[in-house]
C-alpha cells in the first residue's frame, strides 16, 4: 500500500474528506498533528488523489484545494510529503 501525507493550513476543509475520499478511490486517516495520510493499493487512484490537490485541469500547479466533483475550488492550502 502506497500513500502520501497532507499538510492543511488552517482553512482546510475536513468535513469534506469522506466524500473526497470515496470519489477518489483511497482511504484517509486524520493524523494526531491534524495532518491527513491518504492511502490506497492502487497507485493511480493515489496519483490521482495526488494531483487533486495540486494540479489543475490544465496541467498548471495550483494552490492546494478541497473540491468536490462539480463544485468551485475551496482555497485549502498545505503541503504533500509522499512515503
Amino acid at each position: 500500500m502506497q500513500s502520501f501525507t497532507f499538510y492543511p493550513n488552517n482553512t482546510f476543509m475536513y468535513q469534506n474528506l469522506p466524500a473526497i475520499a470515496e470519489s477518489l478511490g483511497v482511504t484517509f486517516k486524520i493524523n494526531q498533528d491534524l495532518s491527513i495520510t491518504f492511502s490506497s493499493d492502487n497507485d493511480d487512484l493515489l496519483e490521482e488523489a495526488y494531483d487533486h490537490f495540486y494540479w489543475d485541469e490544465n496541467g498548471a500547479e495550483t494552490d492546494a484545494d478541497l473540491r468536490l466533483p462539480g463544485e468551485e475550488t475551496t482555497p485549502a492550502g498545505g503541503i504533500l510529503i509522499a512515503h
